[in-house]
């Protein structure tokens, strides 16, 4: 059995890909990616409006993706608009067999696959497809939210507000709340959550604030967009301090700034979400004092880290929950698997910002990430500047600043589909001392049982850094450091990684 649902009236689409299922046409839907460039200056007109970040915008461009549900292996033809020598379908571990005609592409998809489809190994320009498995509706909870098929907005939805700043919400939600959007629904609001247990958000719409995003006024007419976000911008869901019991299953999110943000809360679940971000500092998912979280089975195309796991948070105050009175400066217990992700910058980001508190250190433990597809890497594409090749993040990054004790994190079955051009690095694990720490940051402490088993890098560049390990608190007496750093079985375009290909400064 296959449901296609078609995208209500008011949804942003495209017919730059046709994607279809026999006679029926799915919906393509517009998202954006970064671009890949160094941070950039807004013209005046434009960063009257989006001034979020002091340190200047990203470009970004158009991406696209569709979706369908079916129980069976489903044939698909894509039908790109202009001319194109080659697909490339990632990832590339599931091996698809192709028919090409020209512009269009014959292939199958099974129940549960996500797939991106690339014109000439065009990263920005693809398309991506979520091939989902039907569900039963959950009717156990006291309160149910329930957007059917349609486009949402404040203008029609009692459900959602304006809040102080002008962004739309969703919150005031209850404990033991269902919000189910289903498929062909779009909801034009962030959801907050504040202080609630046993909420479920799921279904197979849409989240969207991507009519927030710079280009919406013209309907993203344009190639190019400049990734500048409001002050005040929202994540798409937003979990705020003092939650449990939480899932967040099926949807897509696309975003304005962040996708999920996470604070001071535990028992988490996101399952088979989808996550589009594209401006400066937009992490797919950034949590603080999380315990016992479980990413799986989703796909992220974002502008910054693909989850970001801190003991406190960065610098947008408007997520930093300051007023909360329990934190715990801990973040542990937690598994991402099954997971595709592609980023402008990171992909893992652990560790960073601290509290600086000494009794006890700030912890990041027990995390597990394994069976992960990165498709493409596109920070500073083709731009080599050797401070920035050494220093710059690795998509591995492990960084203690603040007096984090980051422990007992193990990446396993990993594969990374290395981008043509990018300049960083594989691994970076390193402890900060005043001098180097950044942002307000200040020094770290210790870094200890750490992991990499079965990572397979293709296609390498000749020359790249592979690793880097920089103990900033070699010199001084302290009872931090960097200890049990274990690769098993890494390799780069099938060659064994050796131990000069890791730079140690320890």
């Amino acid at each position: 059995m296959i449901n296609i649902a078609k995208a209500p009236e008011g949804a942003i689409l495209s017919d730059k890909w046709k994607v279809s299922i026999g006679d029926e046409f799915l919906s393509v839907y517009i998202a954006l990616c970064p671009e890949g460039k160094p941070y950039c200056t807004l013209p005046e007109d434009v960063h009257k409006e989006f001034d979020g970040c002091t340190y200047g915008a990203t470009t970004t461009k158009k991406t696209y993706f569709a979706s369908f549900t079916s129980d069976e292996t489903t044939k698909l033809e894509v039908c790109y608009d202009g001319e194109v020598k080659d697909f490339t379908v990632k990832p590339r571990s599931l091996n698809k067999k192709v028919i090409k005609n020209e512009n269009k592409l014959i292939l199958d998809i099974n129940p549960g696959e996500k797939i991106t489809i690339e014109p000439d190994d065009d990263i920005y320009g693809s398309i991506n497809i979520f091939c989902n498995c039907f569900y039963e509706k959950d009717d156990t909870f006291e309160n149910v939210i329930d957007f059917e098929k349609g486009y949402y907005s404040a203008d029609n939805c009692d459900y959602i507000t304006i809040n102080e700043h002008g962004n739309p919400v969703i919150d005031n939600i209850k404990d033991n709340t269902l919000i189910h959007i289903a498929d062909g629904a779009v909801v034009n609001a962030a959801l907050i959550l504040d202080n609630v247990k046993n909420v479920k958000i799921c279904g197979y719409g849409v989240i969207s604030l991507l009519e927030r995003c710079h280009g919406a006024e013209n309907d993203f007419e344009s190639d190019t967009f400049y990734g500048g976000r409001r002050y005040w911008a929202l994540p798409n869901i937003f979990i705020r301090s003092g939650c449990e019991n939480i899932i967040v299953e099926g949807i897509a999110l696309n975003c304005e700034f962040r996708g999920i943000v996470i604070r001071n809360s535990k028992n988490i679940t996101i399952d088979n979400v989808k996550i589009f971000t594209s401006c400066v500092n937009s992490d797919a998912i950034n949590t603080v004092n999380i315990q016992n979280v479980c990413v799986k089975n989703c796909f992220i195309k974002c502008g910054d880290d693909c989850f970001a796991v801190f003991t406190s948070h960065d610098d947008i105050d408007p997520l930093a929950d300051n007023d909360y009175k329990y934190k715990t400066n801990i973040s542990k217990n937690i598994e991402i698997y099954n997971c595709i992700m592609s980023t402008n910058c990171r992909i893992f980001m652990i560790g960073g910002h601290g509290t600086g508190e000494e009794f006890p250190a700030n912890e990041i433990s027990n995390i597990k990430i394994h069976d992960i597809e990165i498709i493409n890497i596109a920070n500073r594409l083709f731009i080599f500047e050797e401070k920035h090749s050494r220093y710059w993040s690795g998509i591995f990054r492990i960084l203690s600043q603040s007096r984090q004790y980051i422990k007992e994190v193990c990446f396993e079955n990993i594969n990374v589909d290395w981008t043509k051009g990018y300049m960083g690095k594989a691994f970076h694990i390193e402890i900060r001392n005043d001098e180097t720490a950044s942002y307000t940051e200040s020094r770290g402490y210790k870094i200890d049982n750490i992991v990499y088993k079965n990572i397979s890098f293709i296609n390498c560049p000749e020359k790249m850094q592979k690793s880097l390990v920089v103990d900033g608190l070699k010199d001084k007496t302290d009872d931090g450091g960097i200890s049990n750093i274990v690769f098993d079985n890494v390799t780069y375009n099938k060659v064994l990684q050796c131990d000069e290909n890791i730079e140690m400064d320890i």
